[in-house]
């Protein structure tokens, strides 16, 4: 396995990406939109146990925690998942800010954009680094207008372009398993 770490991150949004609108496209080409719901859940349950002592006797806590999105669950119908809390959690209040996040990450589709870029001073894409954040905004795709990612960058020198990969998941092909079982 091959793992990236890029330790600059920022937010540039000021480079806006528009594509499909009346006023016209700046410089994206032939965008394309993904998206996963694999590791969806718009309502998260966690519990944890631990054993506390309570004059001189050991006393099992459980806590539990249960949220869910229901604009989410209104749009795509129900996804149930769990949230592995650490059994030395002490406070609810801390379990429920655990389970908050985890439905907060998880309660829509992860999405991934890849499309071309031209290199301009609209966004000179020289100046781009994966993890940055740019404003994205794809009239043809729901509206689709968030501010993304970036995972994945390859420029052309040729062409003057990139090719760019934003959003939350970065979708590769799976090559085929073989397996060979012997009698």
């Amino acid at each position: 396995r091959e793992f990236n770490f890029y330790t600059k991150k920022e937010r540039k949004t000021h480079f806006e990406l528009v594509h499909g609108t009346e006023e016209g496209d700046n410089i994206i080409s032939a965008p394309s939109l993904s998206q996963s719901i694999i590791d969806m859940a718009n309502n998260v349950y966690s519990e944890t146990e631990r054993q506390e002592e309570i004059e001189g006797e050991n006393i099992d806590i459980r806590m539990t925690s249960m949220k869910e999105d229901n604009t989410s669950i209104r749009k795509y119908g129900l996804f149930e998942g769990t949230y592995s809390a650490n059994d030395n959690i002490v406070y609810q209040s801390t379990l429920d800010n655990y389970v908050n996040e985890e439905l907060r990450k998880r309660a829509y589709p992860s999405n991934s954009i890849s499309f071309e870029i031209a290199n301009t001073k609209v966004c000179p894409i020289h100046d781009l680094q994966v993890g940055d954040v740019l404003s994205l905004y794809l009239k043809q795709y729901f509206e689709f207008k968030e501010e993304v990612k970036l995972l994945e960058i390859t420029i052309d020198i040729e062409k003057d372009t990139a090719n760019v990969i934003v959003g939350e998941t970065l979708f590769k092909p799976n090559k085929p398993v073989r397996i060979r079982y012997a009698k």
